[in-house]
């Protein structure tokens, strides 16, 4: 008796209201037998935003079945402890096979059993499985770490290398049924990051579905975050707000259609965002030579999602040395 087949999508904190709100509008048949399935509420201890309340920390309690005081991990991109189980690991050592695309936070303990693995673009720490990948993961990463100072480059250089792929896994011809969605969308708004970011979840669909058609794999997870990009910044924007609805009913029709290699589907969110008044953060527009400006050194910088970076320093003297400097530097009071 052959094992059993499940498909798990992590769509970051969508708010389901909006979702029937804009299914509802713009009728979009996908979205709305989305919202026919069956579905329950969960909740989580943690209360704090900006500590324990976020996805990356939120990610690995549901990865781990650990709570955030028990993993302590409370950053983007911060190192995982090599002895965290996530499901991934569970899961080889009772030689199930699973592919794992784009969670947050996570360390890639690789076997044969992990047959995919593409960690989330803010991740320093973990490689890509197959190698492959990289032609597609490096232009997402760097773009995703330095999208306040892109080097146009090393950027170029990425670009040419995920048109390859594309064309050779014959990605580009999925997306071409889909061109006037797009090309209306860039006609209007040109490459912003939220259309950037859905082209991102949508490419990365279809690579994983073609990983994966023909791998005998019992258990496949594919985290997104387009939804709660757009959500984050562009909320209140009725100007653009049909775009998110289109191209999340695209999403999901993709979803639909993958599932038809599994057993069983699994849709669900770390937690929901709720609607607030929009809140400024100051973000350098280099922050690694902003940090070089005012003399603090340091060994490693990578820069996460909005206005957090990690800094690694040689040892615990310095790091205190260099503390003290950090903590002086002051704008606009």
């Amino acid at each position: 008796m052959s094992k059993k087949k499940l498909l798990a999508i992590n769509l970051n904190e969508f708010n389901l209201n909006y979702i029937k709100y804009g299914a509802k509008k713009y009728n979009c048949k996908n979205l709305k037998n989305f919202l026919k399935l069956k579905y329950i509420s969960t909740f989580s201890r943690d209360k704090t935003q900006d500590k324990d309340l976020d996805p990356w920390v939120q990610n690995i309690s549901i990865n781990s079945g650990k709570k955030s005081n028990e993993h302590k991990i409370f950053n983007l991109g911060e190192q995982i402890p090599t002895n965290l189980i996530q499901i991934w690991d569970y899961l080889s050592k009772k030689k199930i096979k699973s592919a794992i695309w784009g969670p947050m936070n996570t360390n890639f303990k690789n076997n044969k059993f992990i047959e995919i693995f593409l960690p989330d673009p803010w991740n320093n720490q973990s490689i890509v499985k197959p190698k492959e990948l990289n032609s597609f993961y490096k232009l997402a990463r760097n773009y995703a770490q330095n999208y306040t100072k892109q080097n146009i480059k090393f950027n170029f250089i990425y670009f040419l290398n995920s048109i390859f792929y594309l064309l050779y896994r014959g990605i580009i011809f999925k997306l071409l049924k889909n061109f006037n969605l797009f090309f209306f969308i860039f006609l209007k708004k040109g490459f912003k990051n939220y259309f950037l970011f859905f082209l991102f979840d949508i490419i990365s669909l279809y690579i994983f579905r073609n990983l994966t058609k023909r791998k005998k794999i019992n258990f496949s997870l594919v985290f997104l975050n387009s939804l709660a990009h757009f959500q984050h910044n562009n909320w209140d924007n009725k100007f653009e707000e049909k775009d998110y609805f289109l191209l999340t009913d695209l999403i999901m029709q993709i979803i639909f259609e993958m599932s038809k290699n599994y057993d069983s589907l699994i849709i669900y969110n770390g937690f929901s965002q709720k609607k607030i008044k929009p809140e400024f953060m100051l973000r350098p527009i280099d922050p690694k030579n902003f940090f070089k400006s005012y003399n603090i050194h340091f060994k490693k910088f990578h820069s996460n999602m909005t206005n957090g970076a990690i800094l690694t320093f040689k040892n615990n003297k310095i790091l205190k040395f260099q503390l003290k400097k950090i903590k002086k530097i002051n704008l606009f009071g």
